[in-house]
């Protein structure tokens, strides 16, 4: 998801409309410029707006936004951005990320079958994990690699499985800890009582 807002805001700072209070000027790249320590305040401020955007795209094909105190220049004058962005704008920016995610997911299931005969018509549901599942084109990729009744194989059920996907990501992290945890609590094999 973080990589989603940084490249949308990354596409703002060269395809946002910019206005600095009283007219003033200044060089875009640089002042974002994340490696410089006010460019790291400033590109983190636009990424949280890149966030917002990101957030409303998941219902809407387009959104306008205006931030009239986006963030501020060294003489305290506002920086103020003004954006449309399209769904499939969007879309575009992110392809590449999404895409790269469903190879991992490959390379998952691959080691699956050679290391435990699980296939993915095994699987019964896909779930989607994390808060950026819930970006349309996400859910879509997922379903046409893992869930498509078309493909020679392909899990049970046909929709992937959306369901408080920031919770599964703690509820994960639980289990895990759960299964490691008595291991270090009790290294001479002892339980919990």
């Amino acid at each position: 998801g973080d990589d989603f807002d940084r490249l949308l805001a990354t596409h703002l700072i060269e395809h946002g409309k910019w206005s600095v209070e009283d007219g003033g000027r200044i060089e875009l790249p640089a002042f974002f410029d994340p490696s410089a320590p006010a460019g790291v305040v400033h590109f983190g401020r636009l990424v949280h707006a890149a966030e917002a955007i990101k957030i409303s795209l998941t219902d809407e094909e387009r959104v306008e936004r205006y931030a009239p105190g986006l963030t501020y220049t060294e003489d305290g004058k506002a920086l103020a951005l003004e954006a449309a962005v399209e769904r499939a704008e969007f879309n575009r920016l992110i392809k590449e990320k999404v895409d790269r995610t469903i190879g991992c997911c490959r390379d998952a299931l691959a080691r699956a079958r050679d290391r435990a005969g699980v296939r993915l018509s095994d699987v019964d549901y896909v779930v989607l994990v994390g808060g950026s599942s819930r970006v349309p084109l996400a859910r879509e990729t997922v379903r046409a690699a893992f869930c498509n009744p078309d493909l020679p194989e392909h899990s049970r059920c046909m929709e992937p499985l959306l369901h408080e996907p920031d919770l599964c990501v703690a509820y994960g992290a639980a289990l895990r800890a759960a299964g490691h945890g008595t291991r270090y609590l009790f290294p001479k094999g002892r339980g919990a009582r």
